[in-house]
């Protein structure tokens, strides 16, 4: 689906948003960046974050919650109704825990040098990026 937005849920609760456009990516792949706002607020769990990230992703239902899962349909792609090239924003980090931000950080630099192996070995260039936002 690159190119093209998918529908998504609105925000609400669940902590989930649509994805909204922001600028093009590399003039070479047409691609536009998303950013995909997250609501913090409310979540209590990794499982609260994970069902938040997988359902703006438009992710296929049984979709793993671990960081390999992740790296498998963001970097490599073809599973998520919604592609790279995006910026997770996530608001309300005033609430989430040390822990959490700290996992949340962790999950962002993995992804990063996953992207930077897609690139060295010849697969292209995929830009995906985390913010936390109070």
């Amino acid at each position: 689906m690159r190119g093209h937005d998918a529908t998504l849920p609105p925000n609400n609760a669940t902590g989930f948003a649509r994805a909204q456009p922001i600028v093009p990516a590399a003039a070479v792949t047409g691609n536009v960046m998303r950013i995909i706002e997250l609501n913090a607020s409310s979540w209590r769990t990794w499982r609260d974050f994970y069902d938040a990230l997988l359902a703006a992703l438009g992710a296929p239902e049984g979709h793993g919650r671990n960081l390999n899962a992740l790296i498998d349909s963001m970097v490599w792609a073809g599973m998520n109704a919604v592609e790279a090239p995006y910026t997770f924003r996530i608001s309300g980090g005033e609430e989430l825990s040390r822990d959490m931000i700290a996992e949340i950080d962790e999950i962002s630099r993995a992804i990063a040098a996953a992207c930077e192996e897609r690139r060295a070995l010849g697969r292209g260039d995929v830009e995906i990026g985390f913010e936390i936002t109070s």
